[in-house]
């Protein structure tokens, strides 16, 4: 039996952007410690262990401590200490509020599910078990609600009674370095196929760096496709509406619509 954590946060999820990015990384209860420590041991030293790693808190100034904190989540994921995944999802096909009668926050958490599940949850054995960590928003959407039809769909899948996620709650960025992580990770991606790294202006251009940065070393020439690197240990998913549409597990704007 393995314990699993997987820390999550959304990026660009605001109306002025096409491009929503769900993502997170995922990895046993003992790595979370083992990185963990890593990250704290590294932080200290850099004299950062107060700092909050944000993509909106990237200045010119310490472009260079975000390339280390980049270059430490990537090398977890090459070692396959940890995976990242992302879900990307073109905003122009949908109306968030379509989904649920109306209700936002439900026709949200409609792709939270499919996230959550399709890249991790699915991918459980019989004897495994799953805490899931969202970056704390606020919202009205109760978050057992999303557990339990989380382990429904894997029952369903697995035509068994086994329900392997033990919890989904939310959790600050602050002192949570995983979901710090997904921030960051996200943000990258999503500045990139959003086109919001302006290469003239400083912010824009310590902005652009990092993209650059990150995509040399996943090995990538592009976010903007779904790709992915070291036997799906960084992956990005583009969310293929026209194929997810003929599946019966697909969100669909109705009031019954399965989250």
């Amino acid at each position: 039996m393995s314990i699993y954590h997987v820390a999550c946060d959304e990026a660009y999820s605001d109306g002025n952007n096409r491009y929503l990015v769900l993502g997170g990384v995922f990895m046993t209860k003992e790595m979370t410690s083992t990185i963990g420590a890593n990250i704290s041991r590294w932080k200290d030293i850099a004299s950062l262990s107060e700092h909050t790693f944000h993509w909106t808190k990237l200045t010119p100034r310490n472009a260079m401590h975000y390339k280390h904190f980049v270059n430490g989540s990537v090398s977890n994921c090459q070692r396959r200490r940890m995976r990242y995944r992302s879900l990307i999802v073109d905003k122009r096909h949908i109306s968030l509020a379509d989904y649920h009668d109306g209700d936002r926050e439900r026709g949200f958490y409609s792709f939270v599910n499919t996230f959550i599940f399709n890249c991790f949850v699915k991918e459980l054995g019989a004897q495994d078990r799953l805490h899931v960590y969202w970056h704390k928003r606020d919202t009205p959407f109760a978050l057992d609600e999303l557990k339990t039809r989380l382990n429904n769909r894997y029952m369903l899948r697995t035509k068994s009674q086994v329900r392997p996620v033990v919890s989904v709650e939310h959790a600050p960025a602050d002192g949570h370095h995983f979901i710090q992580i997904a921030d960051v990770l996200n943000g990258i991606i999503g500045c990139d196929i959003n086109e919001k790294a302006n290469p003239h202006s400083k912010r824009g251009a310590a902005k652009y760096d990092l993209v650059k940065h990150l995509l040399g070393r996943v090995r990538m020439d592009t976010f903007k496709e779904t790709r992915s690197s070291w036997r799906s240990h960084f992956t990005t998913w583009h969310f293929d509406f026209d194929a997810v549409r003929k599946r019966k597990d697909a969100p669909k704007p109705s009031g019954k619509a399965a989250i």
